[in-house]
Order: structure tokens, then sequence, then C-alpha cells
């Protein structure tokens, strides 16, 4: 089967204007997220012709502009043209639903609330490493404390010389908060799955949680990751129904609320949780397919939301 060689500088580009993260990417053409790291370190350049089809229907692109010498040239149409103007950004499906359930439950646009988002972003990420910082005075004010009352005899077994570890963890803590390393992967342990416990998301879930909206909702996010996140149920159901699978399939993104036909926006709560169930159904139908097609059919899977996201310009759209 022929080959064809990727330059990894473009698909970085790419999979970055999709608003893909690289294990997203490697779920839609069924590698791990390990073998895209390689290709976009120049590891492997080389891709059979099927893989680098997929890469590209993934993707939204051609072989030529994947496969092209130099950098992903700049484009009219992803930068800012006026001081309000358009700006081309691709978001995670649940985010994008969010979005729109947000505007509908305190009566603005979703103009509004993403130019607000940097400074509520800037707020929340401050406070999270404020936090971070007073917890990080009162362990070393508690060890101190500890070492007083501490018989001499043992305080170098406690700390000091022999148990220098608890220093060199405090000491990477705060180089990590100076640094404004939100999600601490510079001091390790947060990574493999454990996106509810870093500091950030834990910071936002304790946020969430006193706010009393979000009743047992967690906040995951891991740093390469779109956040996950469950809000605005009650405006979910407004929209669908009692249907609580066809408010689910919304609030994780599974379908994307401005996909739905203007007729069905103007039909009954019914109709529209109808069209929602109709369209994860097809989603469901067309990952199977998928799979046939790639001789895996023995294997057993969950259902992937829908990642791609759509280009929102900050009009002021219905759902």
């Amino acid at each position: 089967m022929s080959t064809a060689e990727i330059n990894p500088g473009r698909l970085v580009a790419l999979r970055s204007k999709q608003g893909l993260s690289q294990k997203q990417l490697a779920s839609k053409i069924n590698v791990d997220k390990g073998t895209i790291s390689r290709w976009e370190r120049g590891e492997v350049t080389r891709l059979r012709a099927d893989k680098l089809g997929m890469l590209c229907k993934a993707l939204h692109t051609s072989e030529t502009e994947i496969c092209a010498e130099g950098p992903l040239p700049e484009r009219a149409a992803d930068q800012e043209v006026s001081s309000r103007g358009q700006v081309n950004l691709m978001m995670d499906t649940a985010c994008r639903n969010a979005l729109g359930l947000v505007a509908l439950r305190y009566g603005i646009t979703r103009q509004q609330i993403v130019e607000i988002a940097p400074l509520l972003f800037f707020v929340l990420a401050e406070e999270g490493l404020s936090h971070r910082r007073q917890a990080l005075q009162g362990m070393r004010d508690q060890m101190d404390k500890a070492l007083e009352l501490c018989a001499s005899h043992l305080k170098s077994q406690i700390r000091g010389i022999d148990n220098g570890h608890d220093e060199e963890l405090l000491a990477d803590e705060d180089a990590s908060i100076t640094a404004r390393d939100l999600f601490a992967s510079k001091v390790g342990g947060w990574r493999d799955g454990r996106a509810t416990e870093n500091p950030f998301a834990k910071h936002l879930s304790f946020r969430l949680a006193n706010t009393g909206a979000a009743p047992n909702s967690v906040v995951s996010w891991e740093a390469d990751e779109a956040p996950s996140f469950t809000i605005c149920i009650e405006e979910a159901e407004k929209l669908l129904g009692p249907d609580q699978n066809a408010c689910s399939t919304v609030l994780t993104g599974k379908v994307a609320l401005s996909e739905m036909p203007a007729h069905v926006r103007r039909g009954s709560p019914e109709s529209r949780a109808s069209w929602v169930r109709d369209q994860a159904n097809m989603n469901d139908r067309e990952l199977r397919e998928l799979f046939q097609s790639l001789n895996l059919e023995d294997l057993s899977f969950d259902p992937l939301p829908q990642n791609l996201g759509i280009t929102d310009a900050g009009e002021n759209h219905a759902l």
C-alpha cells in the first residue's frame, strides 16, 4: 500500500483549528493517543494512504494541505477583522450546547457570554492559584508547629536532611504556583485519567457546588482536553421535556443543539426530544459503520460524543 509523508507542524496546526485534543483525534481514526503524539513530534511521518485519508477526513483538510512543506498559512477567515468582528473558534459540542443553554437561562446572547469569558477565566484562575498558595503556606505552618513539638532526637527523621522529599515537593508546588501552572502539570501526578483531581478542576467544582444550581456536578478537565461539566439541566428539560435520555444526550454533547432545524426548534418539547434521539441514533449507526469498514465488528464500544465544532461567530441565533 502506498504511503505519503505528512508535515508534523501542519498536523498540529490543523488539529488545533478543529478544536480537537490528541485523544479526540485518535478516537476518530482508530489509533491511540501516543500514535498522534509521535506523528506530531515527527517521529513517524510516512502514513499509509488509508490512514492518511481518515486523518484528512477527521481534520476537514486535504492531503496537499497536510503534506505540504512549511507552516500552515494563516487565512483571513481565522483572524479578527474588526474590533468586534468575526473570530472563528472550534468548540467542543458539549461546551457549545452549554453556551446556548446558559444564554437561554439568563436571557442574554451567546456573544455576551463569550465576551465576558476572558474576565471570568482570569478571576477563577487567580482564585485557584491564591487558594493553592494559602494551602501551601498553611501546610508549612503546620509542619513548623509539628517540628516545634517534636523531640530533638526525632527532628531529623521527621523533616530535614534524611527526609528532604517533603521540602522538595513543597518547593515544586511553590514553583508551579509562581509559574501560573493551573493544572499543576509541573508538579506531576494529575495526568492519566485524574482529570477531576488537578487543582484547577477541583477549584471549579468547588465554585460550581457553591452556586447550588448544579447539585453533585463535578468538573473534569485535563490540560489538553475540553472541560467536562453539567449545568443548565432545567433549561435542557424546558427545551426537551421530561425525556432524561434526550437531555443527557445534549448535556454530554453527543448531539449539537445548533444543528437543530428551525422548524423543529419551533415545535413542541416532545418533537425536539424526538429529533435529538434520531440524531443520536444516526451518529451511533455511522460509528458502527466505521468500525465495520475497519473490520472491527466484533469489538464492543460505547458511542462516542460528537466533538467536531462549528464556527460560532457571535451571531444571536436561537438554540
